[in-house]
């Protein structure tokens, strides 16, 4: 309420509680009020004739004044009175140095407080003081001299009941509408600071129906009383005043975890500087809440570097704040915050965090493995695999890693890093170790290539598609290559590559491969090559290889092997071509 409204409502004989309360609060509408009911009070005593005129005409326009004073004009400035007020003042002062001169000439005195004309035989009749309603409320006493008057901090009972019947429910609606209007909300303000808990808490109540940012203060004053809810509401009210009001109320112990719940649910920036120098690095649903918004607090921080940044790094995870990766990204680098920064990146997530990742990854490097085995850090690493831009290591550092994480996933990628004479033999050994046969087509076509046709070979039998077959023996037929192409074909083991392999099972680099491999296959068409090699370097291979194919277990001598293989198959031609 300004100083004019307080006026205006005073001359019309307002004397409701917000009326009185700012008579009360404001020591300029008190001290005027003061003045003029000493004015009104001052009864002097009837002098003789002469001055009698005087003072009837003094009286007369006392008395053509209203019964309430007429607080008019602007309210004085800071610097000083108002004009109108420094010639009230030396109007009073005048009036009373006369009273002074003329009680000092007084024939008799007057009893009684009489403010009418002199009658006559000498008595003054006595004029009826105003009547006065029971039901008005009379303003707080003044007292003379100057200073404010402290408010009284106790609220009536009648108030007090109302404001927790509407806290309950009961007649809620008018009453915020009493206190949106002004009425009672002095009243419901100084309830906050209550000693009462229930009046207090249902001051709350009705503050958590406004949540109205300018009642921080109030809601601290109650938090700071004990009431939990308050906390609470200052963190649902979201403010920049909520989080000083809560800052402030932190450092209570019993109070601490509430207030740093209520931080995180106003999801300000403040918010985590408040958190930060609290030291709550381990509140971490307070962080999460805060989200990207703690990135300001966060890198200040991690700017520290070293031990000092470690706290920040976690929270940093927990928020997931993306303001923080470039700081994070540096301190990747460093040994004492890599597992940190490490950690707190695959948390974070998003391009430009992985990025980070993929940057730093090495397959010797189990922190980094970890954090870019997420699809998101796993697509970042092969994206920098096939990145032409970058230099050969770098490239072929990310190969590694493709390869050392082992995702199927990875198979579109490492086909298209064929294409890259830098890349074609880790990315065939990594499809091979994937067993990748979709890669099938595009490793036989290397196999031309001097270059890569032994890393070829190798990967096509790891995969071990009988679709390579045909790729295989063709490039068999070179010489230099016919040993590589043909353990090839013995490791991927098809029926079909029997003729090949019997062929084979003398060869001096090969015949161990084709042994084995035949052995494998079980295909009795290799029984009269296998009972030869029981003569060769390969003996002993042969003879595990004729057990597994026959199923007889004889020894290793050629003639008893001979003389089963003729009994089984009598009549037949040519067994031993090679005999």
């Amino acid at each position: 309420m300004t100083c004019g409204e307080f006026q205006e409502r005073w001359d019309r004989g307002d004397r409701s509680p917000e009326v009185a309360a700012h008579m009360t609060s404001c020591d300029e509408c008190r001290s005027l009020l003061a003045v003029d009911d000493r004015v009104r009070a001052w009864n002097p005593p009837v002098p003789a004739a002469g001055e009698r005129e005087f003072l009837e005409a003094l009286r007369a326009k006392m008395d053509a004044r209203p019964a309430a004073p007429r607080l008019r004009g602007p309210r004085p400035a800071a610097g000083g009175p108002a004009p109108w007020l420094r010639f009230a003042a030396a109007a009073v002062i005048l009036a009373a140095m006369g009273a002074a001169y003329l009680l000092g000439r007084a024939t008799r005195p007057v009893e009684g407080p009489k403010t009418g004309p002199v009658a006559e035989g000498g008595k003054a009749p006595e004029r009826p003081a105003p009547p006065v309603k029971d039901d008005e409320p009379k303003p707080p006493a003044v007292p003379p001299g100057p200073g404010p008057v402290k408010p009284e901090p106790r609220q009536k009972p009648e108030f007090r009941d109302r404001l927790v019947a509407a806290a309950s429910g009961t007649g809620r609606e008018a009453f915020l509408e009493q206190v949106k209007g002004g009425v009672d909300r002095a009243r419901w303000i100084a309830a906050f600071r209550s000693p009462d808990a229930e009046e207090r808490g249902a001051a709350v109540t009705i503050a958590s129906v406004l949540k109205d940012a300018a009642l921080a203060p109030q809601l601290a004053a109650a938090a700071a009383k004990g009431d939990a809810k308050a906390i609470a509401l200052l963190g649902e009210i979201g403010s920049v005043e909520s989080v000083v009001a809560l800052a402030g109320l932190a450092g209570a112990p019993d109070r601490r975890e509430a207030v740093v719940a209520a931080l995180g649910a106003t999801g300000l920036p403040e918010a985590g500087e408040a958190l930060a120098a609290m030291g709550a690095w381990n509140a971490e649903a307070a962080w999460r809440k805060l989200g990207s918004n703690a990135a300001p607090a966060l890198v200040t921080r991690l700017r520290a570097g070293g031990s000092r940044a470690l706290p920040a790094l976690k929270a940093a995870g927990w928020a997931r704040a993306s303001g923080t990766v470039p700081e994070l990204a540096r301190l990747l680098a460093k040994e004492e915050t890599h597992e940190a920064a490490a950690t707190a990146l695959a948390a974070i997530g998003g391009r430009e965090a992985n990025e980070a990742l993929a940057a730093a990854a090495d397959p010797d490097d189990e922190a980094v493995m970890a954090a870019v085995k997420t699809q998101e850090g796993r697509g970042a690493v092969e994206a920098r695999m096939l990145d032409v831009r970058l230099a050969a290591a770098d490239r072929t550092r990310a190969a590694r890693v493709v390869m050392a994480l082992g995702d199927p996933l990875s198979v579109p990628a490492l086909i298209r890093a064929l294409e890259s004479p830098d890349l074609r033999d880790l990315a065939m050994i990594a499809l091979a170790t994937l067993k990748a046969e979709e890669s099938v087509p595009a490793i036989c076509a290397l196999l031309p290539q001097r270059r890569h046709r032994s890393v070829a070979a190798v990967a096509l039998g790891t995969i071990g598609s009988p679709k390579a077959l045909p790729a295989l023996t063709a490039a068999s037929r070179e010489r230099s290559f016919y040993s590589e192409a043909t353990r090839a074909i013995a490791r991927i083991g098809a029926p079909e590559s029997v003729p090949h392999l019997v062929a084979a099972v003398g060869d001096r680099e090969a015949g161990d491969a084709a042994i084995e491999a035949l052995g494998r296959i079980k295909d009795e068409r290799a029984v009269p090559a296998l009972i030869a090699a029981l003569q060769g370097p390969n003996a002993a291979r042969a003879h595990r290889a004729l057990k597994d194919v026959t199923g007889q277990d004889m020894p290793a001598r050629p003639a008893d092997w001979v003389r089963w293989w003729k009994a089984k198959n009598k009549g037949a031609k040519y067994l031993f071509p090679f005999w």
